[in-house]
C-alpha cells in the first residue's frame, strides 16, 4: 500500500513572486496523506530559498529535488519517478489551489472507480487578481473515451486539472525538449482511461498572462512537434485509425489557434519568426490533413471566434498577407486594419441590419408604391405562417375553412421557395396565389389585402391601412423564445411587439399562453390591442392509429422500435449567433448518433436551408418529404424540439415530449415559455447524455393529455372568430387589456450610448422608483444596445425599433411613431436622444403640441439639456 493518497507534483523555476501562494495552498489541503513532489529546474532566483522555509515548516509533506535547468517536462518526469502515491496531480507553481480540492477528487476517483478525473478551473488575471470561473465542455460522467469519442477532442490539454491514477501515467512521459509538452499527454491520457470522472466544481486557480503563451518565440513552432509525438504514440497504442478525426480536429484547432494569437501579437522583429510559422503549419495541414475541411468537428465544433474567421486563418495565402501587410504596425494601426480586413470579409457571417435591408428593400418598395396608389382587395385574404417558414396548425385549419366555407374569397399564401410544397394542401385550388417573402408580389400583396391573418410578426415595414384588418395569432408559434433565450437578440422582439402594437386583434389559445406571450415580448401595460383566447386548432387525423400504423409500415419500421422526431428551430434570421447556433446543433446532433442504439432512429426535420450530410450518421435521416409534418409527428414515439409549437401540441394529446436546449447554458430559465414546458409535463434538458437517458428511460411516462374542460372555450375556435371578422361582426368574447395603473415611463435612448447617455439614464432609474419603464431605442443602428440597456437600467423593457432606410433612422416623425407604438399607452416620455427636433415632434403629448408654437425653437434648446419628462398638468 502507498505511503500517501495523492503526490502533489510542483515543477519549480523562478517563480520566487508566486511560490509561497502555491505551497501555502498545497500544504493547507483538508486530505492528510498528501505529498508534495517539489522539483526546483535550476531557478536562479529565490525560489530555492522558499522550497527550504517551506520544508522547515513541512518536513513530513515536502520533498524537495534539484537538478540543472531542463525543463518544466523533465522535471514533471523526475517528479512522477519520486511520487508515492496512489493518485498524481501535476500543479504549476505559479498557480494555487482550493483547500478541499484533493479531498474532493480523490473521493470521487475511489468512489466510482474513476483513474482520470476533470474538473473546473479559476482563470486569474495574472494583474489584477481577479478570478472568473471556466467551464468544461463534458456532459458525461465515468465514461470511456472509446464509447464517447466526441468526448476526446473536449478533453483540455493542461495537465494541472487531471486528477491521475499513478498506474495511468506509467509508461507515459512528458515529451523533453520542447513547448506544449502537455498536449500530447493529456489526449494519452484520456485514450488510456477505463474510465473518466468529471467534478463540477472549480478546484484550481490558473494565473492568465504568465508565461510563453502570452508571447511569440521560436518555440511557438513547437505546437507542431508535439501534435506529430501524439500521433505517434496514438498508433503506438493502436488508436490511430480509432480516433482519427478526433485528433485531425486536435491538430488543426490547435494551429488554427496560434494564428489567432498573431492577431494580437504586436512584438516587432517578429516577421520571419510569423512567416515561418504560418508555412510549417499549413505544410503539416495540407500534406497530413488534406481533406481538413470537410472534418465534421472543423465545420461544427470549433469556437464561433475562430469559425467565423476561417477565411483568414484557414487560408496560407490570407494569413501571409496579414502578416505582410501588419508587420511593424503599432497596435492601434494592425487593429484598425484587421477591421477594415473583417468588415471587407464577414457581410454573409455576421449580423448586420443593413443586410435585410437591402434583401427586402424590392418587398418594402413595392409595399410603399401599393399602399400609396391603391386600394384593398375587399375580397383577399393574406395568410403567412412562421415567416414564410412552413405552415402550422393554426394557419393550415383557417386555410382549410376558408377552401371550404369561403369560396367567394381569394387568399394569398406567404411560404418561401423550399417550403411551398407544403402548399399542395389544399391541392391545385385556384384561389390560392403563393408568394415568396421579399419580393415585389409579396409586397403589393401585403398592401392590398384588405385581410391580413399571420402566427408571426410581419416585416417591419408594414403601417397598415385603415382599410385593413390584422389577426396575429400568438400560441401556434414558440418564436419568442428564440428572442429571450438569444445571448445577443433583441431584433425579432421589435418585429413582434411591432406586429401586437399593429394589430387589430390579438388571438390565443388559452390564457397561460396569452400571458407568456405579454410577458416574454415585453409589453404588458402597454399593449392596448384587443385580444381574444380561444381554442388550439384539432386535426382529427392526427393521432389515429391506423394512420401510424400505416406510416410506420411504410417506413419499414417494426413494433419494437423507438421512432424519434427531432424538429429543432433555427434562431431569428435577425439574431446574431444564428450560424454558430447551427453549427452547435449539429455538434450536438453527431453526439447523439453516438450514444443511440440500434432499436432507435431518429428523423429529423429542419425548415431552413444546410448543408448537413445525413450520410454521415447511423441513425438519424431525413424526415420523409410525402409526410405533412405533424400526421408524421403523431406517427413518432418521442417529439423534441427546442421551440417548436409541436411540443405543446403533441404534450396535450398525451406524446412523450422533449425540449432539448443543446445551448442551454445561455438560456433564461425564468421565461414564461419555459416555465410552461414543466407545467404541462414536457421533459426539458441541455445536454445529449441527459437527452438520451430520457428517451432510454421507458419508465418515464408520455405528458399528461389536456383535459377536455380545459380545451373547451364557449367563445369557439379560430374558423369561428375569423368567420365573424369577416361577416363584418365583433366577434363575442372579445376582451380589452386592462392596465394595474403602475406608472408607465417611455424613454427614447436613440441609437448610440455615450457616456453621459449612460449616466442620464442610471439617472432616470434612480428617480423612476416604482414606476415601469420603456426604453425604445434604434435597433438597426445599434443591434448590442439592448444587452447594454439591461445592464444600465435594470429591470427596464425595451422597445427596439426599426427605421426602415437610413435617411429615416434619425427622422423618427409622426408617422414612424405611429406605425411602432400605433396603440401604446404611456404615462410619461422622456428624450435622452439628441438626433433631431422631429422625435421630440413624434412624441411630445397632444396637449403640449397644441400650446408649442415655437416648437422648432424651443425644441432644439430643450434636446441640449439631453433629458426632459413631459407629464399631463
Amino acid at each position: 500500500m502507498k505511503p500517501f493518497k495523492v503526490s502533489i507534483i510542483v515543477p519549480v523555476y523562478n517563480v520566487e513572486k508566486y511560490l509561497s501562494a502555491c505551497l501555502e495552498s498545497l500544504a493547507a489541503q483538508t486530505l492528510e496523506e498528501v505529498e508534495i513532489v517539489a522539483v526546483n529546474d535550476g531557478s536562479t532566483d529565490g525560489s530555492l530559498a522558499v522550497l527550504k522555509q517551506f520544508k522547515d515548516r513541512y518536513p513530513e509533506k515536502l520533498f524537495i529535488y534539484t537538478t540543472e535547468n531542463h525543463g518544466v517536462s523533465h522535471a514533471r518526469n523526475l517528479g512522477f519517478s519520486k511520487a508515492r502515491g496512489e493518485f498524481v496531480w501535476f500543479v504549476d507553481s505559479d498557480d494555487y489551489v482550493e483547500p478541499d480540492a484533493c479531498e474532493l477528487l480523490y473521493h470521487k476517483a475511489i468512489t466510482d472507480g474513476n483513474d482520470l478525473v476533470l474538473f473546473r478551473y479559476y482563470n486569474v488575471d495574472g494583474v489584477s487578481g481577479k478570478r472568473k470561473e471556466f467551464d468544461i465542455s463534458h456532459y458525461n460522467q465515468n465514461f470511456k473515451i472509446s464509447d464517447k469519442p466526441y468526448e476526446l477532442p473536449a478533453i483540455s490539454p493542461y495537465p494541472w486539472i487531471k486528477f491521475i491514477k499513478y498506474e495511468l501515467f506509467e509508461g507515459l512521459a512528458f515529451p523533453e525538449g520542447i513547448r506544449f509538452e502537455d498536449l500530447p499527454v493529456a489526449y494519452l491520457l484520456a485514450v488510456r482511461a477505463s474510465s473518466i470522472g468529471v467534478v463540477n466544481e472549480c478546484l484550481y486557480n490558473y494565473r492568465k498572462n504568465i508565461g510563453f503563451l502570452s508571447s511569440l518565440n521560436s518555440s511557438t513552432l513547437d505546437v507542431k512537434k508535439a501534435i506529430i509525438y501524439l500521433k505517434e504514440n496514438i498508433e503506438r497504442l493502436g488508436f490511430g485509425d480509432t480516433y482519427r478525426e478526433e485528433l485531425d480536429f486536435v491538430a488543426v484547432r490547435h494551429f488554427l489557434y496560434r494564428f489567432w494569437k498573431l492577431l494580437t501579437n504586436y512584438e516587432t522583429g517578429k516577421k520571419a519568426l510569423k512567416l515561418q510559422l504560418v508555412n510549417e503549419l499549413f505544410d503539416y495541414i495540407e500534406r497530413e490533413i488534406p481533406g481538413w475541411r470537410d472534418n465534421h468537428y472543423v465545420k461544427y465544433s470549433l469556437p464561433g471566434h475562430i469559425s467565423r474567421m476561417l477565411y483568414l486563418y484557414g487560408s496560407r495565402e490570407e494569413m501571409l498577407r496579414f502578416v505582410e501587410n501588419c508587420d511593424g504596425m503599432k497596435a492601434n494601426e494592425q487593429k484598425a486594419w484587421l477591421r477594415e480586413y473583417k468588415s471587407a470579409h464577414e457581410a454573409e457571417l455576421s449580423y448586420r441590419p443593413s443586410d435585410r435591408i437591402s434583401r427586402e428593400k424590392e418587398a418594402r418598395d413595392a409595399y410603399e408604391k401599393a399602399y400609396a396608389g391603391g386600394e384593398t382587395d375587399g375580397k383577399q385574404i393574406f395568410l403567412e405562417s412562421g415567416s414564410g417558414l412552413g405552415m402550422d396548425l393554426g394557419i393550415r385549419a383557417l386555410l382549410l375553412y376558408l377552401t371550404q366555407e369561403k369560396k367567394e374569397y381569394h387568399i394569398i399564401l406567404s411560404l418561401r421557395k423550399n417550403v411551398q410544397r407544403l402548399a399542395d394542401f389544399p391541392e391545385k385550388d385556384a384561389r390560392i396565389t403563393l408568394v415568396e417573402p421579399e419580393t415585389k408580389e409579396y409586397g403589393k400583396a401585403l398592401a392590398a389585402s384588405r385581410y391580413l391573418v399571420a402566427d408571426s410578426p410581419l416585416p417591419y415595414y408594414m403601417k397598415k391601412k385603415d382599410t385593413q384588418c390584422f389577426i396575429l395569432l400568438c400560441g401556434s408559434s414558440l418564436y419568442p423564445l428564440t428572442v429571450t433565450n438569444s445571448r445577443l437578440g433583441s431584433a425579432d422582439t421589435g418585429l413582434w411587439q411591432h406586429s401586437m402594437f399593429l394589430a387589430d386583434y390579438l388571438y390565443f389559445p388559452d390564457e397561460i399562453i396569452r400571458r407568456n406571450y405579454i410577458k416574454d415580448c415585453k409589453i404588458q401595460e402597454i399593449c392596448m390591442t384587443p385580444y381574444f383566447v380561444g381554442k388550439a386548432p384539432e386535426e382529427k387525423s392526427h393521432g389515429n392509429s391506423e394512420r401510424r400504423m400505416e406510416i410506420r409500415k411504410a417506413l419499414g419500421m417494426k413494433d419494437e422500435q423507438q421512432i424519434i422526431m427531432c424538429c429543432p428551430q433555427p434562431l431569428g434570421e435577425n439574431i446574431p449567433g444564428a450560424l454558430q447556433a447551427y453549427r452547435s446543433l449539429v455538434s450536438g446532433l453527431y453526439q447523439l448518433d453516438c450514444e443511440l442504439g440500434d432499436g432507435q432512429t431518429v428523423y429529423l426535420w429542419m425548415n431552413w436551408e444546410n448543408d448537413l450530410d445525413f450520410s454521415r450518421f447511423t441513425h438519424i435521416l431525413p424526415m420523409p418529404d410525402k409526410y405533412e409534418f405533424f400526421d408524421f409527428a403523431s406517427a413518432c414515439d418521442v417529439f423534441i424540439s427546442d421551440y417548436h409549437p409541436g411540443l405543446v401540441y403533441l404534450a396535450g394529446r398525451g406524446k412523450k415530449t422533449i425540449q432539448f436546449l443543446c445551448d442551454g447554458d445561455s438560456c433564461k430559465k425564468d421565461t414564461g415559455f419555459l416555465l410552461m414546458m414543466g407545467e404541462r409535463g414536457i421533459l426539458q434538458c441541455d445536454n445529449v447524455p441527459e437527452l438520451v437517458r430520457l428517451l432510454n428511460d421507458r419508465n418515464i411516462p408520455a405528458s399528461v393529455p389536456d383535459a377536455e374542460e380545459e380545451n373547451r372555450n364557449p367563445f369557439g375556435t379560430a374558423q369561428e372568430f375569423l368567420k365573424a371578422v369577416l361577416d363584418g361582426k365583433e366577434p363575442e368574447g372579445l376582451l380589452a387589456p386592462e392596465a394595474t395603473g403602475c406608472p408607465r415611463v417611455l424613454c427614447y435612448a436613440g441609437g448610440r450610448l455615450s457616456e453621459k447617455r449612460k449616466e442620464e439614464l442610471r439617472a432616470l432609474a434612480a428617480d423612476s422608483a416604482g414606476k415601469n419603464i420603456w426604453i425604445a431605442f434604434n435597433e438597426f443602428q445599434n443591434a448590442d444596445m439592448g444587452r447594454s440597456l439591461s445592464h444600465i437600467v435594470p429591470g427596464c423593457l425595451l422597445l427596439p425599433l426599426k427605421p426602415y432606410s437610413k435617411d429615416d433612422i434619425l427622422f423618427f416623425g409622426r408617422k414612424e411613431c405611429r406605425k411602432y407604438l400605433r396603440n401604446a399607452a404611456f404615462d410619461e416620455v422622456v428624450i435622452t436622444s439628441t438626433d433631431y427636433v422631429e422625435i421630440l415632434k413624434a412624441i411630445l403629448p397632444p396637449w403640449l403640441v397644441k400650446k408649442g408654437r415655437n416648437l422648432q425653437k424651443k425644441g432644439r434648446k430643450i434636446l441640449q439639456k439631453c433629458k426632459l419628462i413631459f407629464q399631463k398638468p
